[in-house]
């Protein structure tokens, strides 16, 4: 906005007085000595202008930090400047705040929190001891719901007891860990499922995410020494979304781990094909397990038609189910999930248990390990 210096001049010199109407102003102005107009209607304008210019230059002036301080909680709106030529303001709750500093206190954290590579001691290999593929399962481990530092401790002691069950027997050239299946409780600050059900959260969004982060990365620090590992990110019904962003996480800390492939492809079923094996990972949430076998053929034809042992395993009911259609196995997983009152006030109780498949690239399934608590 340009206005010319002769204006800005005379206005500054000839100040609104009080109670004094712009027109009022004008007519005044425009009979004084040095006017640069004649007419009173011709000096409106550039007085409008000037106004514009100097409120853009006194909210200049304006200290922003000031403004926060005096209205804490709020931001301005609007400004104008009343017939004593006073600048003031109207100001809004600012929503966002509580939020903002939320989301820097999470920022500040997690970058603070991010783990070390953990050291572990190498298992020795024994030549006269079978090959092997090991899939190490901890599904709907809901990460937010009770104590999550005492679920991290539980959720590794199983990981590390699985793996040296499978060790004193096998040699394991493979390592197959579907991660997620409710690996987080809600979707985070809403504090409910995906499709909005209400959930009971023991911390807040932000330490969930972080301890069910922590512990995945201390899980497949640990498992990457024995042998390479799949990661295969599976949504679940309370967290389809939360799921997405771990995996992301994930990619980004492994991006150079040569022994570390992160599978965080945005669909809700994954595969795995190990040599005549064929296993299929989808929630269980949804779709009826007599459909999976077509599902699985249709999907994945070329692995479908190279395999023989085929299975599909599921998470979603916390508790060990198996059947077969046209002999494809379907298990739904246990888990080592705690209790919340919903569970409670219906009975649903469950044996706390976590498992891992031991597989032969040409027999199939050899055995299942299982953890108890």
């Amino acid at each position: 906005m340009k206005l010319d210096d002769k204006y800005i001049k005379f206005f500054s010199n000839n100040p609104i007085k009080k109670d004094e109407s712009i027109r009022v102003f004008t007519k005044r102005l425009s009979k004084l000595e040095g006017c640069p107009v004649n007419s009173p209607r011709s000096l409106e304008k550039p007085y409008k202008k000037y106004r514009a210019l100097v409120a853009g230059e006194e909210l200049g002036k304006k200290d922003v930090a000031t403004i926060s301080e005096e209205h804490e909680g709020f931001k301005i709106k609007s400004k104008w400047q009343n017939a004593k030529g006073e600048w003031l303001y109207s100001y809004v709750k600012d929503t966002d705040e509580d939020l903002l500093k939320e989301l820097k206190a999470f920022k500040e954290d997690f970058l603070n929190s991010i783990p070390k590579s953990y050291s572990w001691t190498v298992p020795k290999v024994s030549s006269d001891k079978p090959t092997i593929a090991l899939e190490i399962c901890t599904p709907d481990l809901h990460f937010g719901k009770g104590d999550v530092k005492d679920l991290h401790n539980k959720a590794m002691e199983s990981t590390v007891q699985l793996v040296t069950q499978a060790l004193a027997v096998y040699n394991i050239e493979k390592i197959i860990l579907p991660i997620g299946n409710d690996g987080l409780n809600s979707e985070g600050m809403s504090m409910a499922t995906t499709k909005g059900t209400p959930q009971e959260e023991s911390v807040p969004w932000y330490e969930s995410f972080k301890s069910y982060w922590n512990f995945l990365v201390q899980q497949i620090d640990y498992l990457s020494i024995i042998a390479p590992v799949e990661v295969l990110v599976i949504p679940g019904n309370h967290d389809r979304e939360r799921m997405v962003y771990i995996g992301e996480v994930l990619t980004a800390r492994y991006e150079n781990n040569v022994n570390v492939e992160i599978d965080n492809e945005v669909h809700p079923r994954k595969y795995v094909k190990y040599g005549k094996v064929l296993i299929g990972f989808d929630h269980g949430d949804i779709i009826k397990g007599k459909d999976l076998p077509l599902i699985m053929a249709t999907e994945k034809p070329s692995e479908w038609a190279d395999s023989e042992f085929r299975e599909w395993h599921l998470g979603h009911y916390h508790k060990e189910m198996i059947d077969e259609f046209r002999g494809v196995k379907v298990r739904y997983l246990p888990s080592i999930s705690v209790m919340d009152t919903y569970h409670l006030q219906n009975g649903y109780e469950q044996m706390k248990c976590s498992q891992a498949f031991v597989w032969d690239k040409n027999k199939g399934l050899k055995s299942i390990l299982q953890y108890n608590l």
